[in-house]
């Protein structure tokens, strides 16, 4: 078992918010490694996120773990995801897609390796209480299945085009799976896997598994020629059991996202405009409490170049008070000479538009450094109100 898990490059943390190859208008990929060790043996795995080109961090995404077919290797994510990417952004599903590691196939070993990589990306992206789904065909497939039987918890469904379990224990562990859902795809002339595939389904009629199977009459085990669309609408409607978000959380979220691009932009009328009139601004200074008038004066100067200052949204979210005409909210952003900051504060309605109350702008400290940070503090005295 894995027991500790460390990302390798500091662009694990904030690069999944920059892809670096777009794709289209709709989507982008960008590929990362992570370091994870188990005792003294260390790991290097690769992997790719796909994010919808408008990805709006209060928005609820579902969280689809495409596994690739073949060897598996970083060439054939990189095909799996580009084939999904548009299709899945279009839909608001997020991709997470890793690679083998060291030449082993995720559905002989390596699965290992996953559950850990999901819990770091659910860490960094808006994917609390998202609908998880794994997905593959042929060694994907396999792999989707070995994964799902290991770990029952991980997912809320599966689909596979096609897809049968490689360990014939894994038979009984996924046909017990009642919580999730199976949705298999297959060529007619694949006899093979599909009286596989027709086995297990008949075991998990037993359990009332949710499952389905679509057979295409002409084809062979290779299905790399299936619509995107139609393995889609199926991970669509499965995700239709889940909750959305309320479209208030994403209005009030939208003003934020807003707030962050006027300020990237210099405009200082639109920024300004999302605040409401009795709005305070805190910033990472303990001296930094204006009113929006206050906070006007010292932003001034910064809104006469290209760009006053730039955080982008890692993650965010906005919780709606009962009454529905008030929210409050946080967010963890990056800034290039900040790094990691927060961002908490509330939002009210005001003529119906949702405009910001208050905005609390901070540096979290790491737990081992806050002993460090706090006599630095001391010594610089800005806190003279710090008891010593």
């Amino acid at each position: 078992m894995l027991t500790r898990f460390r990302p390798s490059r500091f662009l694990i943390l904030c690069a999944i918010a920059f892809a670096i190859s777009a794709l289209s208008a709709r989507a982008s990929i960008s590929f990362h490694q992570i370091e994870m060790t188990d005792g003294a043996k260390s790991y290097t795995f690769d992997y790719a996120v796909g994010l919808p080109e408008n990805f709006d961090p209060a928005a609820r995404y579902g969280l689809l773990i495409l596994l690739p077919s073949g060897e598996q290797s970083v060439d054939e994510v990189r095909q799996i995801v580009e084939k999904f990417a548009e299709e899945a952004a279009r839909r608001h599903w997020i991709i997470l897609s890793p690679a083998c590691w060291n030449g082993v196939p995720l559905h002989q070993g390596t699965h290992a390796l996953v559950p850990p990589l999901v819990d770091h990306v659910r860490e960094r992206l808006p994917l609390d209480g998202a609908p998880v789904f794994l997905a593959g065909g042929g060694a994907g497939g396999q792999s989707a299945l070995e994964i799902a039987a290991a770990y029952p918890d991980l997912a809320d469904g599966v689909v596979v085009f096609p897809g049968i379990p490689f360990h014939s224990r894994s038979l009984m562990k996924i046909s017990n799976a009642s919580h999730m859902s199976f949705d298999f795809f297959a060529g007619g002339r694949d006899s093979a896997w599909l009286s596989q595939i027709e086995l297990l389904d008949e075991k998990m009629q037993e359990t009332d598994v949710p499952r389905s199977i679509r057979v295409f009459p002409d084809a062979d085990r290779d299905l790399s020629n299936i619509s995107t669309a139609i393995v889609m609408e199926k991970l669509d409607f499965r995700r239709g059991a889940f909750p959305q978000p309320p479209e208030d959380a994403l209005r009030a979220s939208r003003v934020l996202t807003m707030l962050h691009e006027a300020a990237a932009s210099a405009d200082e009328g639109r920024y300004f405009s999302l605040y409401a009139p009795e709005a305070i601004f805190m910033g990472t200074d303990a001296t930094e409490r204006w009113t929006l008038d206050e906070f006007r004066d010292f932003a001034a100067p910064h809104f006469r170049g290209d760009s006053a200052w730039t955080y982008t949204t890692l993650k965010r979210s906005v919780t709606l008070a009962p009454s529905g005409d008030a929210a409050w909210f946080d967010e963890t952003l990056t800034n290039e000479r900040l790094g990691l900051c927060r961002g908490t504060g509330a939002l009210r309605k005001i003529d119906g538009a949702w405009r910001i109350t208050q905005y609390n702008l901070t540096i979290p400290v790491p737990n081992d450094l806050a002993d460090e940070v706090v006599d630095k503090i001391r010594e610089a005295k800005s806190l003279p109100m710090l008891p010593q």
